[in-house]
């Protein structure tokens, strides 16, 4: 019963291929430029980056994805506290297209979030690391521009990390 249907299935991969031989991959590279929201707004400032996309579509307006960024969220000073927070981000999702170059994506996956706090009392200086592996969601939407540049604005929902990101991509469609 297995071989028969491993038959089946590599009989119709080889109509499909045909098929999805018209639609070509695209790697997209760009800056992220983010915004905390939140809980994270009171112990992160802006925040600065960078995202790798590979998108391969399926049909004309439906794209999966998958996508790893890495953001640096510059230095929040409470009292004598300062905190760095860095985030490694691994996702993968769908990408709609409701009308041509506009899209609406989301995607899910992990959140790597590290923080360093450093707390100087009287000259003595403490540092503590903190890392966390939390599951995260992204809600956006974009613009292609000639499938040249890739335009988006996100949420991201983590736990309580969550921030805005706006990324501005350059987009290599591979033949």
């Amino acid at each position: 019963m297995r071989s028969i249907l491993l038959m089946i299935i590599f009989t119709f991969s080889f109509f499909a291929v045909p098929a999805l031989a018209q639609l070509n991959p695209v790697l997209s590279v760009g800056p992220l430029f983010s915004v905390p929201v939140g809980d994270l707004d009171e112990n992160a400032d802006f925040g600065i980056g960078g995202g790798l996309r590979f998108e391969y579509p399926v049909l004309d307006n439906l794209t999966p994805t998958l996508s790893l960024d890495y953001i640096h969220f510059s230095e929040a000073k409470l009292y004598q506290t300062s905190v760095t927070n860095n985030a490694f981000i691994a996702l993968a999702g769908l990408k709609f297209f409701p009308i041509k170059k506009l899209y609406v994506l989301g995607q899910a996956g992990v959140n790597l979030f590290n923080s360093k706090v450093e707390t100087d009392i009287f000259n003595i200086i403490t540092t503590t690391t903190l890392k966390k592996n939390k599951f995260i969601g992204s809600l956006g939407v974009g613009y292609e521009v000639a499938r040249i540049f890739d335009l988006g604005v996100h949420y991201n929902l983590s736990d309580k990390a969550n921030f805005i990101n706006l990324r501005i991509a350059y987009m290599f469609n591979f033949k």
